[in-house]
């Protein structure tokens, strides 16, 4: 097993160094104990009205993780401070969000964090460096690597291979007029009032926090299109497991295209 850390700069960066992430579990980084991993702590919502016994089941949600690792670093006196400074680097939490990327052999996941706690042992020596990691992770669903992209027309099966649901980006490429964008299955539906012209697309995110509408014309300028959105929408998502989703619009040319872009989750690995 081995779990990998990239920094915000290594994930933006066109060149990447290798001073900008660490694999824990190769090379001088040993890994130990790791935990919040699994299934992280979750919150059981109910109500209770005067004079009920007990209380009325509401939601549940599941709150942001923390994981936490062991690493020791063996290294010669001579390179003790090199792997410091490496350690420092690449897990600077004044760099934002990195990523991290569990591997096991069978399967690799990942999820998007920031690093919340270095703390070194007392005992560090010239020869041996142990520290504990703790990774803040404000999303708490773990995610596939690869991002699962599908061509839908006015009746699609979409399969949410994962065991949460999950957000999309939906791209409606070409011509249509005030189009619809519907999870049957759910019953969520979206609806913009306006016009995409062949050669032109818009962008869809449905991810909490980042929910946005772009316009993008024929020289790819982006334009804010949110307004155009009726009242009664509700920005879908796939639940898990098999959604049944589709389009319609006033009028639609024969080159437009609907595409769904998402992220299977999982409740831990």
């Amino acid at each position: 097993m081995k779990i990998t850390f990239y920094n915000y700069t290594y994930l933006n960066a066109i060149s990447p160094s290798a001073d900008d992430k660490i694999i824990f579990g190769e090379g001088d980084f040993l890994l130990g104990v790791v935990s919040g991993i699994a299934l992280p702590n979750i919150d059981t919502q109910s109500q209770t009205a005067p004079y009920q016994d007990g209380s009325t089941y509401l939601d549940t949600k599941i709150q942001s993780r923390t994981i936490s690792l062991k690493t020791t670093l063996l290294t010669g006196q001579g390179e003790v401070y090199t792997d410091r400074a490496k350690i420092y680097r690449a897990l600077n939490p004044k760099l934002g969000k990195g990523t991290l990327v569990y591997e096991n052999g069978t399967f690799t996941k990942s999820i998007d964090c920031v690093v919340s706690a270095i703390t070194e042992d007392e005992n560090n020596n010239s020869d041996t460096q142990r520290f504990m990691i703790e990774f803040f992770c404000d999303v708490p669903f773990w995610r596939d690597n690869t991002i699962t992209e599908v061509i839908f027309d006015d009746s699609t099966i979409v399969n949410n291979s994962g065991n949460v649901e999950t957000p999309v980006i939906i791209t409606l490429s070409n011509g249509i007029t005030n189009p619809i964008i519907q999870n049957i299955t759910t019953g969520q539906l979206m609806q913009l009032t306006y016009v995409i012209a062949n050669g032109e697309r818009v962008e869809i995110n449905t991810e909490f926090g980042n929910k946005s509408i772009t316009h993008y014309d024929s020289g790819d300028n982006p334009t804010n299109i949110l307004a155009y959105l009726s009242n009664l929408s509700i920005f879908i998502d796939l639940q898990a497991g098999n959604n049944e989703i589709g389009y319609t619009g006033t009028s639609v040319d024969g080159t437009f295209e609907a595409k769904v872009s998402f992220y299977n989750r999982y409740l831990g690995v």
